[in-house]
């Protein structure tokens, strides 16, 4: 069951370790290394970070198309 679907049950939904660690709890500011970026915990690839943005929308029933 996703986010959308759990929102009212009051029951947490665990994050994969590959998701969070993309985010963490800094996330206030982009950092760029190379070809690598961090959105506040680990430095990720591109293909990596859009895995875990694609995690999250569809934990809230959508879809994301990259140009």
């Amino acid at each position: 069951m996703k986010l959308h679907k759990k929102l009212g049950k009051y029951k947490p939904i665990e994050v994969p370790y590959k998701v969070w660690t993309c985010f963490g709890e800094n996330s206030q500011v982009i950092h760029i290394s190379g070809d690598q970026a961090c959105f506040g915990e680990d430095y990720k690839n591109l293909e990596e970070l859009r895995e875990a943005i694609e995690w999250y929308a569809d934990q809230l029933g959508g879809k994301v198309k990259w140009s």
